[in-house]
């Protein structure tokens, strides 16, 4: 059973923390707080599929997650902002389980 991704508008402190870790890899001169609240896709925020699942990835290792428990059924919810926000609440409580 899938769960819907939360409304943008209630997306919060998921959206702040999604935009500290764009500008921690890098992304910051790209996406600013601005950018990554109007925001609906990755593609408005000019990123790529790669780089989003490599910034996954990458986020994944940062809270100590195994890249090996990277979920296929993530993929369809990476293009929008709501669903990569999803991904990484749900690699937060992973890793709060670990």
């Amino acid at each position: 059973m899938s769960v819907a991704p939360e409304p943008i508008d209630s997306l919060g402190d998921g959206l702040a923390r999604f935009h500290a870790f764009l500008v921690g890899q890098g992304f910051g001169d790209r996406v600013d707080g601005a950018a990554a609240r109007a925001a609906r896709g990755r593609n408005d925020l000019g990123i790529t599929s790669l780089e989003i699942i490599m910034l996954i990835a990458n986020y994944m290792s940062a809270r100590g997650v195994d890249t090996d428990g990277f979920q296929p059924e993530w993929v369809s919810r990476l293009d929008d902002v709501e669903g990569i926000v999803w991904v990484m609440a749900q690699i937060d409580r992973h890793a709060c389980l670990a």
